[in-house]
């Protein structure tokens, strides 16, 4: 279903807003699950690409999720940001819903055509697995009810970087009985009137990645957010790190932290924090 947030986000009294157990578990890069009471999703959590300098899921950890075994089995809900190599795989994707249940699916915008992405579509319509694709325009935002009480809105902003702003970045704002969760992935932040819809909200947590962080221009939408926790992700892990962003992470940390509630990074296997 699609609605409309805004609505929805005006009743949201925060005095009313129930205590909600949130936890993050790092996959790889921006490969997250985040529970939420007890709803399960994994975001741009399913690739093993070396194209991009960015760490792969680890094949131990991809081998268990493949078999429907471990901590990211059975996730209700898949979501993706972009259809990147290094956030989302088609093909692993479709192997994983082969062997986990999953309530519904978010496909990103499609950038591209191939096959991998028509076999994956076929495959879950044939299988009544419910799935969204979210071609959206630039600065359109959409909002779907995925449980009571619990809302997506997907918003389309350019990637980051001048090299992919042709390219559409969802960024993923989770909205859990009034308590909002906000994951940029690549999105971009010079502009800041892409994000003019989701202006007057106040989120839990804001994932962005530490060259959003790093400028000026990210920490001023962050600003105006003023959430109490900010995580930095989309880390290649230590041994990995080719371009230097485990330094400007720690550089981050020392230099801008301290403007915020809590800044924390989500950067080794595997790790798990509580929001």
């Amino acid at each position: 279903s699609q609605l409309n947030i805004s609505r929805y986000f005006a009743r949201c009294d925060p005095i009313e807003r129930r205590t909600v157990m949130t936890h993050a578990t790092l996959i790889a890069n921006a490969g997250i699950l985040l529970e939420i009471d007890g709803i399960r999703f994994l975001i741009d959590g399913l690739h093993h690409s070396s194209q991009y300098p960015f760490s792969p899921v680890p094949q131990a950890m991809l081998d268990q999720m493949l078999r429907g075994e471990g901590p990211f089995r059975d996730a209700d809900f898949l979501l993706f940001t972009h259809d990147h190599p290094d956030h989302w795989s088609p093909a692993l994707t479709q192997a994983y819903l082969q062997a986990n249940r999953v309530r519904r699916v978010l496909l990103p915008p499609r950038s591209k055509d191939g096959p991998a992405q028509d076999d994956l579509t076929a495959d879950m319509t044939a299988r009544h697995i419910p799935w969204w694709q979210a071609d959206l325009h630039r600065g359109q935002r959409r909002t779907y009810l995925l449980a009571p009480e619990a809302y997506l809105t997907a918003l389309s902003t350019p990637h980051e970087g001048e090299m992919f702003a042709h390219l559409d970045c969802l960024c993923l704002l989770l909205t859990v009985h009034g308590q909002h969760y906000l994951i940029t992935g690549d999105c971009g932040w010079n502009d800041p009137s892409y994000y003019d819809a989701i202006a007057d909200i106040r989120p839990r947590a804001v994932f962005v990645n530490p060259l959003f962080f790093y400028d000026p221009a990210g920490r001023a939408l962050l600003s105006r957010w003023t959430p109490p926790q900010v995580v930095l992700y989309h880390i290649p892990f230590a041994g990995e790190d080719s371009i230097s962003l485990r330094t400007l992470t720690r550089q981050c940390l020392t230099k801008y932290s301290r403007d915020f509630e809590s800044v924390q990074a989500l950067w080794e296997p595997e790790q798990r924090i509580e929001l």
